[in-house]
């Protein structure tokens, strides 16, 4: 079950680069921005495929707790969107 964010008024034909941001648990990838945000990953799609699918806000990990000594209650992300 997840909960996404419905999209309306992109370009469909447009490229759209997608960027998440996240204070939480990071990939091992990910890149530190001022010492606290992450880029939790980045992907691209087009505006048609967007406004049909929507942004997902949900993860696998969502309402569980990694670890006993590790909460997620102040865990946050940021969608960013960008046009090509």
């Amino acid at each position: 079950w997840f909960t996404k964010l419905r999209l309306t008024g992109l370009l469909p034909d447009a490229i759209y680069k997608e960027t998440v941001l996240g204070t939480g648990i990071a990939g091992s990838d990910s890149k530190r921005i001022n010492g606290e945000d992450a880029i939790l990953y980045t992907s691209e799609h087009y505006g048609d495929e967007l406004m049909n699918s929507g942004l997902i806000t949900t993860d696998a990990s969502a309402g569980e707790a990694p670890s006993d000594d590790h909460t997620t209650d102040y865990e946050s992300r940021l969608y960013v969107l960008e046009a090509k």
